[in-house]
Protein backbone atom coordinates (compact mmCIF):
# COMPACT_ATOMS: atom_id res chain seq x y z
CA UNK A 1 0.00 0.00 0.00
CA UNK A 2 2.93 2.09 0.54
CA UNK A 3 4.55 1.50 -2.69
CA UNK A 4 1.13 2.66 -4.57
CA UNK A 5 1.18 5.84 -2.36
CA UNK A 6 4.26 6.90 -3.45
CA UNK A 7 3.80 5.75 -7.24
CA UNK A 8 0.46 8.08 -6.73
CA UNK A 9 2.46 11.12 -5.65
CA UNK A 10 4.78 10.97 -7.72
CA UNK A 11 2.31 10.97 -10.73
CA UNK A 12 0.91 13.95 -8.87
CA UNK A 13 4.45 15.83 -8.86
CA UNK A 14 4.45 15.05 -12.83
CA UNK A 15 1.65 16.27 -13.87
CA UNK A 16 1.93 19.56 -11.53
CA UNK A 17 5.41 19.64 -13.49
CA UNK A 18 3.77 19.42 -16.73
CA UNK A 19 0.75 21.94 -16.18
CA UNK A 20 3.33 24.69 -14.48
CA UNK A 21 5.45 24.61 -18.17
CA UNK A 22 1.89 24.90 -20.30
CA UNK A 23 0.82 23.94 -23.48
CA UNK A 24 4.06 24.96 -25.17
CA UNK A 25 4.61 26.61 -28.88
CA UNK A 26 7.21 25.66 -31.01
CA UNK A 27 10.60 27.74 -31.60
CA UNK A 28 9.63 27.76 -35.16
CA UNK A 29 6.13 29.65 -33.95
CA UNK A 30 7.58 32.19 -31.70
CA UNK A 31 7.09 35.47 -33.41
CA UNK A 32 10.50 37.46 -34.15
CA UNK A 33 9.19 40.57 -32.65
CA UNK A 34 8.56 38.83 -29.21
CA UNK A 35 11.95 40.03 -27.28
CA UNK A 36 13.62 40.55 -23.59
CA UNK A 37 14.26 43.33 -22.14
CA UNK A 38 17.10 43.75 -19.40
CA UNK A 39 16.68 46.10 -16.27
CA UNK A 40 19.85 47.33 -14.62
CA UNK A 41 20.60 49.32 -11.47
CA UNK A 42 23.51 49.26 -9.73
CA UNK A 43 23.81 45.46 -8.60
CA UNK A 44 20.15 44.73 -9.45
CA UNK A 45 19.46 43.19 -12.42
CA UNK A 46 16.34 41.74 -13.76
CA UNK A 47 14.36 41.23 -16.74
CA UNK A 48 10.58 41.58 -18.47
CA UNK A 49 9.64 40.34 -21.30
CA UNK A 50 7.68 41.91 -24.62
CA UNK A 51 7.63 42.71 -28.10
CA UNK A 52 8.34 45.11 -30.92
CA UNK A 53 5.55 47.20 -32.01
CA UNK A 54 7.25 48.83 -34.99
CA UNK A 55 11.13 49.77 -36.16
CA UNK A 56 12.07 51.31 -33.04
CA UNK A 57 9.33 50.77 -30.19
CA UNK A 58 9.12 47.79 -27.98
CA UNK A 59 6.04 47.28 -25.75
CA UNK A 60 6.10 45.76 -22.25
CA UNK A 61 4.69 46.30 -18.75
CA UNK A 62 4.62 49.62 -16.92
CA UNK A 63 5.12 48.01 -13.88
CA UNK A 64 8.43 46.83 -14.96
CA UNK A 65 10.15 50.54 -14.73
CA UNK A 66 12.14 52.07 -11.97
CA UNK A 67 14.16 54.93 -12.14
CA UNK A 68 17.81 55.45 -12.73
CA UNK A 69 17.45 52.18 -14.38
CA UNK A 70 19.35 51.28 -17.79
CA UNK A 71 17.41 49.18 -20.15
CA UNK A 72 18.65 47.09 -22.73
CA UNK A 73 16.19 44.87 -25.44
CA UNK A 74 17.74 41.36 -26.69
CA UNK A 75 15.57 39.41 -29.23
CA UNK A 76 15.76 35.84 -30.66
CA UNK A 77 17.25 36.97 -33.77
CA UNK A 78 20.39 38.39 -32.28
CA UNK A 79 19.07 41.81 -32.40
CA UNK A 80 19.92 44.10 -29.02
CA UNK A 81 19.59 47.88 -28.45
CA UNK A 82 19.91 50.15 -25.44
CA UNK A 83 16.49 52.00 -24.61
CA UNK A 84 17.03 55.79 -24.98
CA UNK A 85 13.41 56.91 -23.50
CA UNK A 86 10.30 54.91 -21.67
CA UNK A 87 6.95 55.72 -21.78
CA UNK A 88 4.59 54.51 -19.11
CA UNK A 89 0.83 55.26 -19.16
CA UNK A 90 -0.08 58.09 -17.26
CA UNK A 91 -2.44 56.82 -15.48
CA UNK A 92 -0.69 53.91 -13.94
CA UNK A 93 0.06 53.59 -10.74
CA UNK A 94 2.09 51.19 -8.77
CA UNK A 95 -0.33 51.33 -5.77
CA UNK A 96 -3.05 51.29 -7.14
CA UNK A 97 -2.98 47.98 -8.84
CA UNK A 98 -2.31 46.59 -5.39
CA UNK A 99 -6.15 47.41 -4.53
CA UNK A 100 -7.70 47.13 -7.48
CA UNK A 101 -7.44 44.35 -9.76
CA UNK A 102 -8.89 46.40 -12.71
CA UNK A 103 -6.38 49.32 -12.67
CA UNK A 104 -4.06 46.96 -14.59
CA UNK A 105 -5.72 47.72 -17.41
CA UNK A 106 -2.96 50.57 -17.89
CA UNK A 107 -0.21 48.08 -17.40
CA UNK A 108 1.11 48.99 -20.58
CA UNK A 109 4.98 50.81 -21.22
CA UNK A 110 6.54 51.93 -24.79
CA UNK A 111 10.60 51.87 -24.62
CA UNK A 112 12.40 53.79 -27.89
CA UNK A 113 15.38 52.26 -28.79
CA UNK A 114 18.87 53.48 -30.03
CA UNK A 115 18.77 51.29 -32.75
CA UNK A 116 16.10 50.29 -35.14
CA UNK A 117 14.64 46.47 -35.41
CA UNK A 118 15.42 44.57 -38.69
CA UNK A 119 12.45 42.45 -39.60
CA UNK A 120 8.98 42.75 -40.21
CA UNK A 121 6.74 43.98 -36.85
CA UNK A 122 3.41 42.01 -36.15
CA UNK A 123 0.15 43.96 -36.52
CA UNK A 124 -0.89 45.99 -33.06
CA UNK A 125 -4.66 46.19 -32.58
CA UNK A 126 -5.89 48.94 -30.22
CA UNK A 127 -9.38 48.74 -31.35
CA UNK A 128 -12.14 46.59 -28.28
CA UNK A 129 -14.54 46.03 -30.80
CA UNK A 130 -11.68 44.72 -33.47
CA UNK A 131 -10.14 42.44 -30.60
CA UNK A 132 -13.41 41.30 -29.27
CA UNK A 133 -14.42 40.32 -32.91
CA UNK A 134 -10.85 38.67 -33.08
CA UNK A 135 -11.33 36.48 -29.81
CA UNK A 136 -14.52 35.13 -31.07
CA UNK A 137 -13.08 33.95 -34.70
CA UNK A 138 -9.62 33.15 -32.98
CA UNK A 139 -8.77 29.63 -31.73
CA UNK A 140 -5.77 29.59 -30.60
CA UNK A 141 -3.85 32.47 -28.31
CA UNK A 142 -0.41 32.82 -27.04
CA UNK A 143 2.02 34.78 -24.88
CA UNK A 144 5.98 34.88 -25.10
CA UNK A 145 8.52 35.49 -22.39
CA UNK A 146 11.40 34.70 -20.48
CA UNK A 147 9.99 33.38 -17.56
CA UNK A 148 9.03 30.01 -17.72
CA UNK A 149 12.44 29.03 -17.51
CA UNK A 150 14.69 30.36 -14.73
CA UNK A 151 17.96 29.21 -16.60
CA UNK A 152 16.48 31.40 -19.65
CA UNK A 153 16.51 34.76 -18.36
CA UNK A 154 18.63 37.26 -19.38
CA UNK A 155 19.85 34.75 -22.63
CA UNK A 156 17.59 36.57 -24.68
CA UNK A 157 15.37 33.17 -25.74
CA UNK A 158 12.33 33.04 -24.59
CA UNK A 159 9.02 30.12 -24.58
CA UNK A 160 5.69 30.43 -25.51
CA UNK A 161 2.53 28.88 -23.89
CA UNK A 162 -0.54 29.13 -26.09
CA UNK A 163 -4.55 29.07 -24.69
CA UNK A 164 -7.65 29.10 -26.66
CA UNK A 165 -10.17 31.43 -26.44
CA UNK A 166 -13.12 29.37 -24.99
CA UNK A 167 -10.77 30.28 -21.72
CA UNK A 168 -10.27 33.85 -21.84
CA UNK A 169 -12.90 36.46 -20.92
CA UNK A 170 -13.03 40.15 -21.10
CA UNK A 171 -13.43 42.49 -17.98
CA UNK A 172 -13.28 46.13 -17.95
CA UNK A 173 -9.88 46.63 -20.47
CA UNK A 174 -8.23 43.33 -18.88
CA UNK A 175 -8.38 39.58 -20.80
CA UNK A 176 -8.73 37.17 -18.18
CA UNK A 177 -7.48 33.67 -19.05
CA UNK A 178 -8.60 31.14 -16.83
CA UNK A 179 -6.37 28.37 -17.94
CA UNK A 180 -4.62 27.19 -14.93
CA UNK A 181 -3.06 24.26 -16.86
CA UNK A 182 -1.79 25.57 -19.82
CA UNK A 183 -0.91 29.61 -19.67
CA UNK A 184 0.93 29.90 -16.29
CA UNK A 185 2.91 33.18 -15.89
CA UNK A 186 6.39 33.28 -14.11
CA UNK A 187 8.70 35.95 -12.66
CA UNK A 188 9.88 37.41 -15.80
CA UNK A 189 6.92 37.09 -17.53
CA UNK A 190 5.66 40.51 -17.02
CA UNK A 191 5.56 42.91 -19.76
CA UNK A 192 5.05 39.73 -22.46
CA UNK A 193 3.30 40.52 -25.31
CA UNK A 194 -0.72 38.58 -25.92
CA UNK A 195 -0.66 37.40 -29.32
CA UNK A 196 -3.87 35.79 -31.06
CA UNK A 197 -4.11 34.17 -34.17
CA UNK A 198 -6.29 36.02 -37.34
CA UNK A 199 -7.52 33.88 -40.28
CA UNK A 200 -4.24 33.93 -41.94
CA UNK A 201 -2.42 31.94 -38.90
CA UNK A 202 -0.84 35.02 -38.37
CA UNK A 203 0.12 36.40 -34.74
CA UNK A 204 -1.34 39.73 -33.93
CA UNK A 205 -0.57 41.53 -31.01
CA UNK A 206 -3.62 42.42 -28.77
CA UNK A 207 -2.44 42.93 -24.90
CA UNK A 208 0.20 42.92 -22.62
CA UNK A 209 0.36 40.57 -19.46
CA UNK A 210 0.59 42.04 -16.06
CA UNK A 211 0.57 39.78 -13.70
CA UNK A 212 -1.21 36.13 -12.20
CA UNK A 213 -4.03 35.91 -9.80
CA UNK A 214 -4.13 33.58 -6.90
CA UNK A 215 -6.35 31.58 -8.79
CA UNK A 216 -3.21 31.54 -11.45
CA UNK A 217 -5.64 33.48 -13.94
CA UNK A 218 -3.05 35.46 -16.47
CA UNK A 219 -4.45 39.31 -15.98
CA UNK A 220 -3.94 41.18 -19.27
CA UNK A 221 -3.87 44.30 -20.03
CA UNK A 222 -6.04 45.30 -23.26
CA UNK A 223 -3.76 47.35 -25.98
CA UNK A 224 -7.19 49.74 -26.89
CA UNK A 225 -6.73 51.32 -23.28
CA UNK A 226 -3.52 52.55 -24.55
CA UNK A 227 -5.31 54.90 -26.61
CA UNK A 228 -6.59 56.92 -23.35
CA UNK A 229 -3.40 58.43 -23.46
CA UNK A 230 -1.93 60.95 -25.98
CA UNK A 231 1.87 60.04 -25.99
CA UNK A 232 0.61 56.33 -26.94
CA UNK A 233 -1.57 57.59 -29.94
CA UNK A 234 0.89 59.46 -30.86
CA UNK A 235 2.97 56.38 -31.06
CA UNK A 236 0.17 54.61 -32.60
CA UNK A 237 -0.26 57.17 -35.03
CA UNK A 238 3.84 56.52 -36.43
CA UNK A 239 3.31 52.95 -36.66
CA UNK A 240 0.55 53.70 -39.48
CA UNK A 241 3.30 56.33 -41.41
CA UNK A 242 5.92 54.24 -41.71
CA UNK A 243 4.18 51.50 -42.66
CA UNK A 244 2.14 53.16 -45.54
CA UNK A 245 5.68 54.77 -46.09
CA UNK A 246 7.67 51.39 -46.27
CA UNK A 247 8.65 49.81 -49.77
CA UNK A 248 5.63 47.41 -51.07
CA UNK A 249 5.79 45.27 -53.97
CA UNK A 250 2.99 47.09 -55.74
CA UNK A 251 0.17 46.01 -58.14
CA UNK A 252 0.82 46.38 -62.16
CA UNK A 253 -2.40 47.36 -62.41
CA UNK A 254 -5.75 48.00 -60.62
CA UNK A 255 -8.80 46.83 -62.00
CA UNK A 256 -12.46 48.45 -62.01
CA UNK A 257 -14.68 46.48 -60.28
CA UNK A 258 -12.53 44.69 -58.66
CA UNK A 259 -12.19 43.28 -55.08
CA UNK A 260 -8.84 43.90 -53.21
CA UNK A 261 -8.07 42.66 -49.85
CA UNK A 262 -6.31 45.86 -47.38
CA UNK A 263 -2.79 45.37 -45.85
CA UNK A 264 -2.39 46.57 -42.67
CA UNK A 265 -1.74 49.77 -40.94
CA UNK A 266 -2.86 51.58 -43.94
CA UNK A 267 -4.15 55.08 -44.29
CA UNK A 268 -6.57 56.44 -46.20
CA UNK A 269 -8.98 59.54 -47.45
CA UNK A 270 -12.38 60.31 -48.28
CA UNK A 271 -12.98 61.80 -51.84
CA UNK A 272 -15.70 64.04 -50.93
CA UNK A 273 -14.37 65.47 -47.59
CA UNK A 274 -10.80 64.96 -48.32
CA UNK A 275 -10.42 63.89 -44.68
CA UNK A 276 -7.61 61.43 -43.92
CA UNK A 277 -8.27 58.23 -41.67
CA UNK A 278 -5.78 56.24 -40.25
CA UNK A 279 -6.61 52.49 -39.29
CA UNK A 280 -4.59 49.78 -37.09
CA UNK A 281 -6.73 47.03 -38.33
CA UNK A 282 -7.53 45.73 -42.04
CA UNK A 283 -8.15 41.92 -41.11
CA UNK A 284 -11.43 41.90 -42.09
CA UNK A 285 -11.42 44.62 -44.86
CA UNK A 286 -11.83 44.41 -48.22
CA UNK A 287 -12.30 46.95 -50.95
CA UNK A 288 -14.00 47.60 -54.64
CA UNK A 289 -12.38 49.69 -56.92
CA UNK A 290 -14.75 51.95 -58.73
CA UNK A 291 -12.46 54.16 -60.15
CA UNK A 292 -8.73 54.29 -60.87
CA UNK A 293 -6.61 57.47 -60.93
CA UNK A 294 -2.71 57.37 -61.74
CA UNK A 295 -1.52 55.70 -58.30
CA UNK A 296 -4.69 56.06 -56.60
CA UNK A 297 -7.69 53.78 -56.40
CA UNK A 298 -11.26 55.25 -55.25
CA UNK A 299 -14.10 53.14 -53.93
CA UNK A 300 -15.87 51.26 -51.01
CA UNK A 301 -14.04 50.09 -47.92
CA UNK A 302 -16.23 47.21 -46.05
CA UNK A 303 -15.91 44.89 -43.93
CA UNK A 304 -16.91 40.99 -43.81
CA UNK A 305 -17.25 38.51 -41.30
CA UNK A 306 -19.79 37.29 -38.98
CA UNK A 307 -19.17 40.26 -36.34
CA UNK A 308 -18.90 44.17 -36.72
CA UNK A 309 -15.49 45.44 -37.26
CA UNK A 310 -15.30 49.09 -37.72
CA UNK A 311 -12.42 50.80 -40.47
CA UNK A 312 -11.42 53.25 -38.96
CA UNK A 313 -8.24 53.96 -35.85
CA UNK A 314 -9.18 57.02 -33.79
CA UNK A 315 -13.01 55.61 -32.70
CA UNK A 316 -14.27 59.07 -34.94
CA UNK A 317 -16.91 58.22 -37.70
CA UNK A 318 -16.06 54.07 -37.53
CA UNK A 319 -18.66 52.67 -39.93
CA UNK A 320 -19.03 48.74 -40.71
CA UNK A 321 -19.33 50.49 -44.60
CA UNK A 322 -16.90 53.62 -46.06
CA UNK A 323 -18.31 54.89 -49.66
CA UNK A 324 -15.72 57.19 -51.73
CA UNK A 325 -12.72 56.58 -50.22
CA UNK A 326 -9.12 57.33 -51.96
CA UNK A 327 -6.37 54.65 -51.04
CA UNK A 328 -3.05 54.66 -53.02
CA UNK A 329 -2.52 51.20 -55.10
CA UNK A 330 0.33 49.89 -53.36
CA UNK A 331 -1.92 49.26 -49.97
CA UNK A 332 -4.19 46.75 -51.66
CA UNK A 333 -3.59 43.23 -52.36
CA UNK A 334 -4.74 41.47 -54.82
CA UNK A 335 -5.35 37.74 -54.32
CA UNK A 336 -8.51 38.09 -51.83
CA UNK A 337 -10.26 35.21 -50.75
CA UNK A 338 -13.18 35.47 -48.69
CA UNK A 339 -12.54 33.18 -45.30
CA UNK A 340 -14.43 30.05 -44.55
CA UNK A 341 -15.70 30.78 -40.97
CA UNK A 342 -16.28 28.49 -37.67
CA UNK A 343 -19.08 28.70 -35.84
CA UNK A 344 -18.16 28.94 -32.68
Amino acid sequence: MKKLSTIFALSLISLSAMGSLGNLVSNQEIPVTACLAEFSSGDEVYHCSGAMVDATTFKTAAHCLKEATEIEVRCQSGFSSQVIKEIGHEKFSKKAIKRDLYQRRYDHAFLKLEKPFEGAVQPLLMQEKIIEGLLKESRECAFFGVGLNPWYQGTGKLHGVRTDTQKINLENGLLIVNDPFGAVTMIGDSGASFFCRNESMAWVNIGTVSAHSWDNETIVALNSIMLEDKRFVVDAREVVKKNNSAPLAELTSVEVSKTYRVLPFSSYTSDESGEEFNSVDRLHARFIVEKVEGEFATGRLEHYGPAKYYLCFDGISCEEKLENIRIHRSRLVENYNLPKFLSL
